[in-house]
């Protein structure tokens, strides 16, 4: 295999590993709302996702790195089936919280696991050619298969498709049942098409293992400016993605659902887009100055959308805040790997994911409150902050192009 058909094998599976996710996506708050759950309880049942993430994303990280990425990611898969199901079948405060549990167990297993074997395949198939380079093409591809993915899952209710069957009569309970049968069917395909790889002999126990992630993460001031800034992050995206949605039906209350996953769709191919550039405005800028500058635009959008008055308004400021963070992802990315040793790859690629996930947990747990008592604005306008404040660890960070982090173990 050499390094296109290692890019092009990796570009499947993420467009098939984000598919599910985009068809429910442009809906999932509505269709709790349908359901009869309030902003309220919706924001403290993406807080239970976010902490059950928080509990879980450590261990399972160093159980992928010990006994093999592809396995944790397929068991992943599995669970993910099953939060799906109780969340199309059940309408309990219990069943939405335990949905949201498994969903975050799901989420936890299958943090890093993929994205570990692709940059250690990278490194095996040729560890000359420029890591950051392969990071910001397949970078686009989870953005494309959202975007296209969105785009279908808010058509889907338009086409007012009947389910009859075990009392599912919601509008958007079909979304569901079509997320449920892409997670299956990628789970098929990944145990037909990925074969583990050898694995490095891990001798220490798993308290061990975690105690060296922590002894790591304490020598290294670069990694833990990264991580602080996904956890700003995390307050930012889930403030956008809890709350986008009843935004557009309070700014146009009878616009069709095929609105919101145009919309949807028009985000997440802004990312595209904004990753298609980063490699130009890294070679231009140089990855500090860019990853400073489009961080600090990513606040400021974020908090003129705030006082967004009209849909048109609305859509460009939400497209424009997605053009700078996908810009982001690959020279980010590329920083983090290059801070972290291969045999501790996964773990680490969960702390990053821990970190995020707990900033987007608090997010949920405070702004869903917030919004219903007094507004989504005010939601807006406070991540928007955190995300510039977050811009500026960028500028410590003591590592420039080609370089690796000060710590070893």
């Amino acid at each position: 295999m050499n390094i296109k058909q290692l890019r092009l094998v990796y570009s499947i599976h993420l467009f098939l590993n984000y598919l599910p996710l985009g068809i429910y996506f442009p809906i999932s708050t509505l269709f709790l709302l349908e359901k009869g759950y309030s902003l309220g309880w919706i924001g403290t049942a993406m807080s239970i996702f976010s902490i059950t993430i928080f509990l879980f994303e450590l261990p399972t990280g160093g159980f992928a790195d010990k006994y093999g990425r592809i396995n944790i990611y397929r068991i992943s898969r599995v669970i993910y089936i099953f939060s799906l199901l109780i969340l199309l079948f059940f309408n309990t405060l219990f069943s939405l919280f335990f949905s949201m549990f498994l969903y975050g167990v799901a989420r936890a297993l299958s943090s890093g696991t993929m994205e570990a074997w692709f940059v250690d395949m990278h490194d095996t198939v040729d560890s000359k050619i420029n890591l950051s380079k392969s990071m910001s093409i397949v970078a686009g591809v989870a953005p494309a298969a959202l975007g296209i993915s969105t785009l279908l899952g808010g058509f889907i209710p338009d086409l007012k498709i009947k389910m009859n069957f075990f009392n599912l009569q919601g509008s958007y309970n079909f979304n569901i049942v079509i997320a449920i049968s892409a997670v299956l069917i990628h789970l098929i395909l990944n145990i037909i098409f990925f074969k583990e790889t050898k694995r490095q002999s891990h001798k220490e126990t798993i308290n061990e293992y975690c105690k060296n992630i922590v002894s790591f993460l304490n020598q290294s001031n670069s990694l833990k400016y990264l991580i602080a800034i996904s956890f700003c992050l995390g307050i930012g995206l889930n403030s956008i993605e809890s709350f986008w949605q009843p935004k557009v039906q309070e700014l146009a209350p009878n616009s069709p659902t095929f609105v919101l996953g145009v919309l949807a769709s028009c985000y997440f191919f802004a990312a595209t887009v904004g990753s298609l550039f980063s490699n130009i405005l890294t070679n231009y800028l140089g990855e500090k100055k860019t990853l400073f500058l489009m961080k600090l635009f990513h606040g400021i959008t974020l908090i003129a959308l705030s006082y967004s008055a009209s849909l048109v308004g609305f859509s460009i400021g939400f497209v424009t805040i997605f053009i700078f963070h996908g810009a982001l992802n690959g020279p980010h990315q590329t920083l983090l790997h290059n801070c972290i040793p291969n045999q501790y790859r996964s773990s680490f690629l969960s702390v990053d994911s821990l970190s995020l996930q707990l900033g987007g947990g608090l997010s949920a747990l405070i702004l869903g409150w917030v919004a219903q008592y007094n507004s989504i604005s005010l939601v807006w306008k406070l991540a928007g902050v955190f995300i510039i404040i977050s811009a500026f660890l960028y500028l410590p960070i003591k590592q420039s192009k080609g370089e690796s982090c000060e710590s070893s173990i």
